[in-house]
């Protein structure tokens, strides 16, 4: 509750800026949150400093399982435009029943994965 009222206080002012520069010590901030442990705000330093990478991990595993709930027809030829024929080759002989199961496969690329995304989604 602490860390997140601390967090809040920062991103509504220009401290939350300054939290955010890598060449800014913990310790710089240790008078403004004089309720908080060293730890704690280690933590909503951390918060702050990492939000861009932190949203895009969870737009990314949102996106993941979004492709596990993707089926791939059972009938579905694999010879598609833009996917090389290595790729053909082993997604036929796999037949993966998932996108997320097609990611799986060692040596099909994240190229020929958005190939196959865009292709499920025209055709549903």
């Amino acid at each position: 509750m602490r860390m997140r009222a601390a967090k809040e206080l920062a991103q509504t002012t220009a401290l939350g800026q300054l939290m955010r520069r890598h060449d800014a010590t913990v310790d710089a901030f240790s008078e403004k949150f004089p309720e908080l442990t060293g730890e704690e705000l280690e933590g909503v330093v951390s918060q702050l400093r990492y939000a861009g990478y932190i949203e895009r991990q969870e737009r990314e595993a949102a996106r993941i399982a979004q492709d596990e709930g993707l089926r791939i027809p059972r009938e579905m030829s694999f010879s598609l435009p833009g996917l090389s024929r290595e790729m053909v080759e082993k997604l036929s002989f796999v037949r993966p029943v998932s996108l997320g199961q097609a990611s799986r496969i060692s040596g099909v690329t994240p190229a020929a994965i958005s190939i196959l995304r865009m292709h499920l989604r025209r055709a549903s």
